[in-house]
C-alpha cells in the first residue's frame, strides 16, 4: 500500500493548491467589482452635477 500514498498526497496537494488559486481569484474578482461599483459611482454622481 505504501506506493499508493505518496501519489494521493501529490494528488492533495495540487487540490490544495487549485483551492487556492480559485480562492485568490474570486477575491481579486470581487476587489474589482467594487473598484469598477465604484468608478461607476463616483462618474454617475459627477455626471449629474454637470
Amino acid at each position: 500500500m505504501a506506493p499508493v500514498k505518496a501519489p494521493v498526497r501529490e494528488l492533495e496537494l495540487l487540490l490544495a493548491q487549485a483551492n487556492a488559486k480559485l480562492q485568490a481569484q474570486e477575491q481579486i474578482g470581487e476587489q474589482l467589482r467594487t473598484y469598477l461599483d465604484k468608478i461607476t459611482t463616483g462618474s454617475a454622481s459627477s455626471r449629474v452635477g454637470d
